[in-house]
C-alpha cells in the first residue's frame, strides 16, 4: 500500500480530532451527532465487534450514519431548532430505505466478502439469488418514498425507479455506478417535484 499501518492509524487520529472539532462548532447537537456518525461506523467495521459481518445490522448501522448525515445538515442550516422538529416519517425513510438499499454495496466484493467471512445478502444465497434479493431491497427503497413522506407525486417517479434499480442490479454486468446515477437522478427529480 502507500501508506503504512502507523500512517493511515495518524491520519485516522487526525479526523477524528478535526471531526470532533467540527461537531464542536456546530454546537450540542453537531457534535452527539458527528460523535454518533463516528461510532456507528467504528462498530460497523473495527474489532472487536465489526458488525459488517452480519447482514441487515451492517446496513442499519450504515442507515443510523446516514441518519446522523442528514441531521447534521439539518441542524446546520436551521440552526436552534430542536431535535423533535426533524419530521419522524424522514427519519424512519431514512433508517429503513438505507438499511435495505445500502445491502448494494455487497454486490461488488462477493469473492472477498466469502473468503474474509463477511455474511452477506450475497454470500449467504449465491450470487444470482443474492442480486435478486438486493434488487428487490433496492425496489422496496425507492418504494417506501412516497408513503413516508406523503407526496402522491412521488408515487410516479418510485415505481419506474425501483423497476429500474432491480433491472440494473441484475443484469450481467451489473455496475454499482449506474445505480449510483439512479438514486442521484431520482433525488434531483424529487426534489423537483417538491
Amino acid at each position: 500500500g502507500v501508506l503504512s499501518v502507523a500512517e493511515m492509524r495518524g491520519l485516522n487520529f487526525v479526523f477524528l480530532v478535526w471531526s470532533v472539532l467540527g461537531g464542536f462548532l456546530l454546537g450540542p447537537h453537531g457534535l452527539f451527532l458527528i460523535l454518533a456518525f463516528t461510532a456507528a461506523y467504528h462498530v460497523y467495521s473495527a474489532p472487536p465487534l465489526r458488525l459488517k459481518m452480519v447482514p441487515i445490522l451492517a446496513t442499519f448501522l450504515i442507515s443510523l450514519a446516514c441518519l446522523a448525515a442528514t441531521l447534521i445538515g439539518y441542524f446546520t442550516i436551521l440552526p436552534g431548532r430542536a431535535p423533535s422538529e426533524f419530521p419522524a416519517s424522514l427519519a424512519w425513510l431514512i433508517v429503513i430505505a438505507f438499511t435495505l438499499g445500502a445491502n448494494l454495496k455487497d454486490l461488488k466484493d462477493m469473492k472477498g466478502d466469502a473468503v474474509e467471512g463477511v455474511k452477506t445478502i450475497p454470500v449467504l444465497l449465491g450470487e444470482r439469488r443474492g442480486k435478486l434479493a438486493v434488487g428487490m431491497l433496492v425496489l422496496v427503497s425507492f418504494w417506501l418514498v412516497p408513503l413516508f413522506t406523503g407526496w402522491p407525486a412521488l408515487y410516479l417517479l418510485s415505481a419506474p425507479a425501483g423497476l429500474i434499480g432491480f433491472f440494473l442490479v441484475n443484469r450481467r454486468d451489473y455496475r454499482e455506478s449506474q445505480v449510483f446515477v439512479l438514486y442521484l437522478g431520482y433525488l434531483l427529480l424529487a426534489l423537483l417535484t417538491i
